[in-house]
């Protein structure tokens, strides 16, 4: 079993990387619809669940899954300075999913 954030973007590639009875682990509310291809389940008896809320073990297993798989989010690397300007992004939404990383070194280098 193994858990992706999808709600930016369409879940059915990581259902197709799912091996023989795997199953992908929606955590959280998503907003957005995702359409899933009935096939793609039965073939290997894969499924979808969902749950609010996700343990430490949980989170090491996507982790893991993601490393194996190669799936990266996407970050952006800032330092202190830039707070105000993300901070303002994740006000207006973030549609694009962006995880923003505080670079301490050089912020502390400031």
């Amino acid at each position: 079993s193994s858990g992706i954030n999808a709600e930016y973007g369409d879940i059915q590639p990581y259902i197709e990387m799912l091996g023989t009875n795997g199953t992908l682990v929606q955590l959280g509310l998503v907003g957005t619809p995702s359409p899933i291809v009935p096939f793609s389940l039965c073939m290997n008896r894969k499924s979808v669940s969902g749950s609010l809320v996700g343990g430490i073990p949980a989170v090491q297993e996507v982790i893991d899954f993601c490393f194996e798989k190669n799936i990266y989010p996407d970050t952006e690397l800032i330092d202190t300075s830039q707070l105000g300007d993300v901070y303002d992004k994740l006000e207006s939404g973030n549609d694009g999913g962006i995880r923003f990383v505080i670079d301490i070194e050089k912020s502390a280098a400031m």
